[in-house]
C-alpha cells in the first residue's frame, strides 16, 4: 500500500509539472477591439488566426470556386487547401449567423462564432 501511495504521489507529481510547464508556455493572444471577439483569449499565433476580415461573402465564393475544381485532388498540399477552404465557409456562416441574428440570439450566435474561431480558426500552413 505505501508503494501505491508513493506511485500516485509521482504521477500526480509530473502530471502537475507537465501540465503547468506546458502552460506556462503557452501564448494568450486576447482579440483586439473592433472584432467580434473582442477580448476573448486565444492560444493560435496571430499570424495563422482567421479572422473576420478573412470570412466575406467574396472570398467564401472564391474558396467554393475552388473547391469545386480541386475537391477530387489527392496531393497533400492541396489537401490543406481543401481543409482551409472548408473552414472559410464554415467560419463565414458562423459570422453571417451572428451578424443577422436578432437582438435576444446575438450573443448565442457571438458565442458560436467565438467558439469556433477559438478552437477551430486557424490555417493548415
Amino acid at each position: 500500500m505505501k508503494n501505491l501511495k508513493l506511485s500516485f504521489s509521482v504521477v500526480f507529481i509530473l502530471f502537475y509539472f507537465l501540465t503547468t510547464n506546458a502552460l506556462a508556455n503557452s501564448s494568450v493572444f486576447i482579440q483586439p477591439k473592433g472584432t467580434i471577439c473582442a477580448g476573448w483569449k486565444f492560444l493560435i499565433e496571430p499570424d495563422m488566426q482567421i479572422n473576420d476580415a478573412d470570412l466575406t461573402a467574396q472570398s467564401v465564393k472564391k474558396s467554393l470556386q475552388w473547391l469545386s475544381e480541386n475537391f477530387e485532388n489527392e496531393e497533400y498540399l492541396i489537401r490543406f487547401g481543401i481543409e482551409n477552404s472548408m473552414k472559410k465557409v464554415k467560419g463565414y456562416l458562423l459570422k453571417k449567423n451572428f451578424l443577422n441574428a436578432r437582438e435576444s440570439d446575438t450573443e448565442i450566435a457571438r458565442s458560436r462564432y467565438c467558439t469556433w474561431l477559438k478552437s477551430e480558426g486557424f490555417w493548415y500552413d
